[in-house]
Parts: structure tokens; C-alpha cells; sequence
């Protein structure tokens, strides 16, 4: 079963020298639900921009966007709003923490946010799981950077979030910490069944995933 389905998805912006530019060149893509996907390719070949359409983070030109049989080029902005703190999920290369903001606390954020309820047995179950437990009350800026990026992954997945979207998630991290991060993914992957698509530029990190989808100039090769 498919939980993505991307058809004939295009994106084209102008620079600062008002000259168009083809980020996206009519991209089809199927992802499979429970999938682990790398997305690989160079510096501005299209991989962040396809994931940002697919997250409803950025506006595509052309073509569609199903998740979960919805096409979300067609949401409303409240549609867009519900899908992003309950269906989906991002993880960033910077962290993104609010600085006065235990670890806990910016985990259940989202929650807070949205005006849900907290479910606590849930959450203490995840942050045990990202080895965050004796760390829970800690600030940011007492954590290292693996340590923060895991509180990122958890924030992610305070709403249960089906769909996991990580952009270069390993991209400020040394190499020991980056391969750490990536057996994270795999054991939600494999734990919880959540689909997961990530961005990277290390060959051997995108190995870990089930399938490797390679982008040049906007095209899927």
C-alpha cells in the first residue's frame, strides 16, 4: 500500500536575477507505507525542495501530492494546519529547540500548541526510547548535539505522527553521532512502523534505508 503517491510534481521559482529556475522537472514517486527511503543527490538538485512539497511546507508548480489518498495541493489552511501537527512529522538539520524549554517540555510542545492533550505514557515511553530518560529535565544548551537532535526526533513524534520527513538530519553531527541518529530512524522504522524519508549527501548513511532514490537536476535518475 502506498502512503505517498507523487505524479508528475513540479517546481520553478525565479532567483534573484529574475531567471526561472527548474527546481522539480515533472517527478513521479511512489513510497510505500513503513518504508525507510533515502532521498541522495547534490547541492540544489531538488531533494529538499521534493521533500518540503511533500510535507505541504512549500507550493508546487505543477502535478500532485496524495498522502494517504488525499491530495494535499488541494487542503485548505486549516486542512494543511491539522496535517502538519497530527500526520506528519519534520526533523531539520538545526534543532530548532526553544532554548528555556526542558527536554521534555520541548518535546510535548506541538501538543501544548495545538491545544491537544498530552499523553504522557506515550511520551515517557519515547523519550526512554531515545535514551533521554536521565536527561529529561535538562536545558538545550546542556545537551550535546546528538542529544538534541534526538529531542528534535521526539518532538516529531509527540502527535504520533505516521510520516517522519528528516532533512539532513546528520549535517552538524560528527560521524559516530550521525551513524547513532541513523539507527534511531531504523529502530522507529522498525518499532513503531513509521514511514520515514530522509535526506542525506552520505552514501553510507542512505544505505541504511530500505529503498535509495537518487535526484539530479530535478529528476529522479
Amino acid at each position: 500500500m502506498n502512503i505517498i503517491e507523487i505524479q508528475d510534481l513540479s517546481k520553478k521559482y525565479s532567483n534573484s536575477r529574475k531567471v526561472e529556475v527548474t527546481a522539480l522537472n515533472h517527478v513521479n514517486l511512489n513510497i510505500e507505507k513503513g518504508k525507510f527511503v533515502a532521498i541522495v543527490g547534490p547541492s540544489g538538485s531538488g531533494k529538499s525542495t521534493l521533500l518540503h512539497l511533500i510535507g505541504g511546507l512549500d507550493i508546487a508548480t505543477g502535478g500532485s501530492i496524495k498522502v494517504n489518498g488525499r491530495d494535499i495541493m488541494k487542503f485548505s489552511e486549516d486542512e494543511m494546519s491539522e496535517f502538519h501537527r497530527k500526520e506528519i512529522g519534520f526533523v531539520f538539520q538545526k534543532y530548532n529547540l526553544i532554548p528555556m524549554l526542558n527536554v521534555k517540555e520541548n518535546i510535548i510542545l506541538p501538543a501544548l500548541l495545538g491545544g491537544e492533550s498530552v499523553e504522557n505514557e506515550y511520551i515517557d515511553e519515547l523519550i526512554q526510547f531515545l535514551g533521554l530518560k536521565e536527561r529529561e529535565r535538562h536545558l538545550p544548551g546542556e545537551l550535546s548535539g546528538g542529544q538534541q537532535q534526538r529531542v528534535s526526533i521526539g518532538r516529531a513524534l509527540a502527535m504520533k505522527a505516521e510520516i517522519l520527513l528528516a532533512d539532513e538530519p546528520t549535517g552538524n553531527l560528527d560521524q559516530n553521532t550521525s551513524y547513532e541518529i541513523m539507527d534511531y530512524f531504523r529502530s522507529l522504522n522498525q518499532k513503531y512502523g513509521k514511514t520515514i524519508i530522509i535526506i542525506t549527501h552520505d552514501m553510507n548513511l542512505a544505505k541504511n534505508a530500505d529503498d535509495i532514490i537518487q535526484i539530479i537536476d530535478g529528476k529522479i535518475v
